[in-house]
């Protein structure tokens, strides 16, 4: 299988993101937030600051050694207060640290996985936008849609204030995973192979995902001038593969994603909440599930103990806004 580093169907994100970096080389500040799916991040303080800025002790930047060894000490205080000083210091430094490298040249710092992101880096991604407005700083932040740790939807509604622009990442559509098929193996995908894809869900990774684990298992032949997969069972290494994007999930997250998968790609939340005899409101708030739509649930015993005590009937017509539909999806990064 061909190794591609083609971009399919981001034409418009390109020209939005081509865009921030044209202001950011005639020297403007700008923010840009790219939305997707959820992936792993990390949760200690400062986290998401020091894997976007490379802040180590052994760093050869001696500013930045300086901040890390601030982090060092702020980890070691034993009293709040200090450590709450510290955490102050580490926002100036940063902020300083940012300032001067603008002064080389334009600067792009991206932040990853900013729903995961502490209170800390937080602070500190803010200060440097409020802080540094007139210079050639690029700040691209990176989160999945929903739902949002409160801090996190305070952030992006400032930064959206001061004039952030936001870059969802949608779902492939049916013609640009054809394409993304074509670019990876070289020959488009016949009408079974174009089926399986489709159970990616327009999710770029699992799509080459798919697509590499078929091909280094041997599994397509030429059909023509496409290619088509010589089993409709997805290859083993692809299994293995969901398992560990999964393996960091809480238990029972994993259990509702078990109960979901049965039930299909996108179904009635209520029927989920049926299905694992679990209450609507334990995933999702009162006010979303007025808005849901009216489906039938009927237990076969008055009490509930399994999946296989419950029975229900799907509704006909799937809603997904107000969180009406629960829809399994996978984490990738």
């Amino acid at each position: 299988m061909s190794r591609t580093e083609t971009l399919v169907g981001r034409e418009g994100e390109l020209a939005l993101a081509s865009a921030a970096v044209r202001e950011l080389f005639e020297g403007r500040a700008s923010v840009l937030v790219i939305e997707g799916e959820a992936g792993i991040g990390k949760t200690r303080p400062f986290g998401v600051v020091v894997a976007a800025l490379g802040l180590s002790r052994r760093s050869e930047d001696p500013r930045k050694a300086a901040i890390a060894a601030l982090l060092a000490r702020e980890d070691a205080a034993a009293d709040p207060k200090a450590a709450e000083d510290i955490r102050y210091r580490v926002v100036e430094e940063v902020v300083d640290l940012i300032e001067r490298a603008c002064t080389q040249g334009p600067v792009v710092v991206v932040a990853e996985d900013l729903h995961w992101a502490d209170s800390a880096s937080l602070l500190a991604i803010l200060s440097v936008v409020r802080q540094l407005p007139l210079e050639p700083v690029l700040v691209v932040v990176t989160t999945r849609p929903s739902p949002l740790p409160a801090e996190v939807v305070r952030f992006l509604d400032d930064v959206a204030v001061g004039g952030a622009r936001t870059l969802p990442l949608h779902p492939l559509s049916p013609d640009e995973v054809a394409v993304l098929a074509r670019e990876s193996l070289g020959h488009g995908p016949g009408p079974a192979l174009t089926a399986m894809l489709a159970k990616a869900g327009g999710n770029p990774l699992w799509v080459v995902a798919t697509l590499r684990a078929l091909a280094d298992g041997g599994m397509l032949h030429r059909d023509g001038d496409d290619l088509e997969p010589t089993t409709f069972e997805l290859p083993a290494s692809l299994g293995d593969l969901v398992i560990r994007r999964l393996r960091q999930l809480p238990t029972a997250t994993l259990e509702l994603l078990e109960v979901t998968a049965v039930l299909g790609d996108a179904v009635s939340l209520r029927d989920v909440a049926a299905v694992a005899c679990r209450a609507p409101a334990v995933w999702w708030p009162s006010s979303a599930m007025r808005s849901t739509p009216s489906c039938s649930t009927r237990p076969t015993t008055g009490s509930c103990s399994g999946t296989s005590s419950c029975t229900t009937r799907s509704t006909s017509t799937s809603h997904r806004r107000h969180g009406a539909c629960c829809t399994a999806r996978l984490p990738w990064h």
